[in-house]
């Protein structure tokens, strides 16, 4: 059965990966989705196979490493930058995001929420462009163009035979601007994974952001902690 919260989180990672948020350093974080998500887009299949991998993720502003793990209605990705690890989790099948923002804190993302203002991507044309191999990792590459009410993307993505995005050079066109991102894996690992990387960690603290660009009403808030972030029992900001 097609769970119908998956295209929601897939439009927000998406977004989110065409630096359309104010938070560009999540951008990375997204991988995961988009590896993922890109199959069910494409009419390639569903991702049944639980995985872990390593992967780079290049814009035109920054390239990062990330380290995913999926099984089936879960995501993990997780980056190191400046000396810190960064964290987002989505549950598809509780439909939120888990965004780890500081150490102990983290945002909670409702995604029916965070996609009203997200575009509603859908396949346009398609074509197979033939069988190519990443990383020792045997593929089919796609030619693929989407559309959105506010613009279009496309390009190129390399599947393997269980559905996983394991390569894509993608461009986003809106507005008259185009933008541009690669991401590739350069490990692939399948097996189980543990229910506990698909957890907030505990004793971890909510944290609520007021305004985020195209993911609205994120939690209420509207004083609180520097940058926008609401955090419980902080005093007023004046």
């Amino acid at each position: 059965m097609r769970d119908s919260r998956e295209p929601a989180l897939l439009a927000v990672a998406l977004v989110c990966l065409f630096g359309m948020t104010v938070i560009t350093t999540n951008a990375s974080a997204f991988v995961g989705s988009i590896a993922v998500g890109l199959g069910r887009l494409n009419d390639v299949g569903e991702v049944e196979t639980s995985f872990s991998a390593d992967a780079t993720l290049e814009t035109e502003e920054m390239t990062v490493t990330t380290h995913i793990n999926y099984k089936p209605g879960k995501v993990r990705d997780a980056i190191q930058m400046n000396g810190r690890e960064m964290v987002t989790i989505r549950r598809l099948d509780l439909n939120k995001i888990w965004m780890m923002m500081a150490p102990g804190m983290y945002m909670e993302i409702e995604a029916e929420k965070g996609s009203r203002q997200a575009p509603d991507f859908k396949l346009v044309s398609r074509e197979i462009v033939g069988p190519e191999t990443v990383n020792g990792m045997k593929t089919t590459k796609y030619k693929s163009i989407y559309e959105s009410g506010d613009g279009k993307f496309g390009g190129f993505t390399w599947y393997t035979e269980d559905h996983i995005a394991v390569k894509g050079f993608l461009v986003h066109q809106t507005k008259g601007e185009k933008q541009r991102l690669k991401f590739e894996f350069q490990k692939l690992e399948r097996g189980e994974q543990p229910d506990s990387l698909f957890e907030v960690p505990k004793g971890a603290r909510k944290i609520n952001m007021q305004g985020f660009p195209g993911i609205p009403n994120m939690g209420g808030g509207g004083s609180g902690a520097p940058g926008g972030f609401d955090v419980p029992g902080a005093p007023p900001r004046r």
